[in-house]
């Protein structure tokens, strides 16, 4: 790709990509820094950097440490901004000794001094669900997003979705700086295989807490009157709280669900992989996501799915999905049953719909609009630079 001033953006760009929080070694956000990471490592070579403390990064790309994000910053004022002195002094001397033409902080990273800086946003659930969140340190989090946009030369939208939210909160930030890109599918869910000797289930992904409104698809399925039949499988990561509630567990056992209702921690990929593909239908009943991965990996894998018609999931499940009100028990119950009453050729009417939705969604795809926008504030910043 040559520009008319002679800029070549692929030998002349260089990347500094910094991870410095991911909570979820394998949720959504580790999963694009992953893609992110050997996106740019095959395309610019020696020419790409990453900090990030993120497992199952190729061997090959160049590493930088930083001591970033101390999980206590956010619990005073005094700690915020010290950690923020602290981090944007060592960033400062990596951007002296890395001359790179662009930052790329796909998690709210440190604040560059010298260099333009790119940021992804993936939701804006700080804004949206203050009452999920310590007061003290969702005020101080949001001030932190807040100068990442500030300072941001372009920033990424994993959705329209999240486009939209970003500017319901922020409406004086530049359009023309923020660009939606959407996230992709590995391949791997597309082959899984396929798991045998069980009863039919319906799957559930993700943590449980709050907006996910797991609560609710637990009580559906009780009054769906299709626990005598199918099997509810629940796939929760490996995280602090990931068994069940008692509130969880007490409501199983007034139902009598606990012979249907089977919880998984930390699957791995080829698992969930599995899961997907065996099951009757994928049910993602949260109230609000940035994205919506999960739905598409789902897809993928040939499985049917019914979702909440709210924020990014009618990209995400377009029209092959079944959709539901999430905070209707009665809606979501409805759409189980409709799901186990699709006869054969509805069934793969609507796989066939999905694998087709979710095949226009690739990471190579988000990866060539993240560097076509990278190289774009490179060249910019060059062209700034020689004519000053």
């Amino acid at each position: 790709m040559q520009s008319q001033r002679g800029y070549n953006c692929e030998k002349d760009t260089s990347i500094f990509l910094i991870e410095s929080s991911v909570r979820q070694s394998r949720g959504g956000v580790a999963r694009y820094v992953r893609q992110m990471v050997r996106g740019l490592h095959s395309r610019y070579g020696h020419h790409f950097v990453a900090c990030s403390g993120l497992a199952g990064l190729p061997e090959s790309v160049r590493r930088v440490r930083l001591p970033l994000r101390y999980p206590w910053r956010y619990t005073s004022r005094l700690l915020y901004e010290g950690t923020t002195l602290l981090e944007r002094g060592l960033l400062c001397a990596v951007e002296k000794r890395l001359k790179p033409s662009v930052i790329f902080s796909p998690f709210y990273g440190p604040l560059a001094s010298l260099t333009p800086q790119v940021f992804t946003v993936y939701d804006l659930i700080l804004h949206l669900f203050p009452e999920y969140f310590p007061a003290k340190a969702r005020r101080l989090e949001l001030e932190h997003m807040r100068r990442c946009f500030l300072r941001a030369a372009a920033i990424l939208c994993i959705s329209n979705s999240t486009r939209t939210d970003l500017f319901r909160f922020h409406p004086d930030l530049d359009p023309k700086k923020v660009h939606v890109v959407p996230l992709g599918v590995s391949q791997l869910f597309y082959q899984p295989p396929i798991p045998t000797n069980s009863r039919p289930y319906f799957l559930f992904v993700g943590t449980r807490f709050g907006y996910k409104n797991f609560d609710r698809l637990l009580e559906a399925f009780s009054l769906s009157g299709l626990a005598h039949e199918f099997d509810l499988r629940v796939i929760s990561p490996q995280t602090p709280g990931a068994e069940w509630s008692a509130a969880e567990r007490d409501f199983i056992l007034s139902k009598d669900l606990e012979k249907s209702v089977k919880l998984h921690v930390g699957a791995s990929d080829q698992e969930l992989g599995s899961a997907y593909a065996g099951a009757v239908a994928f049910i993602c009943p949260s109230e609000y996501e940035g994205f919506g991965l999960p739905v598409l990996e789902a897809f993928a894998a040939g499985t049917i799915v019914a979702c909440s018609r709210t924020s990014s999931l009618p990209e995400a499940g377009g029209a092959a999905a079944f959709y539901f009100d999430p905070l209707d028990v009665q809606n979501i119950a409805t759409s189980l049953n409709e799901v186990v009453q699709l006869d054969a050729v509805q069934r793969a009417e609507r796989v066939r719909e999905g694998r087709r939705h979710a095949k226009n969604l690739s990471w190579d795809k988000c990866i060539n609009t993240t560097c076509e926008i990278l190289e774009s504030v490179a060249h910019k910043n060059s062209a700034t630079q020689n004519m000053s």
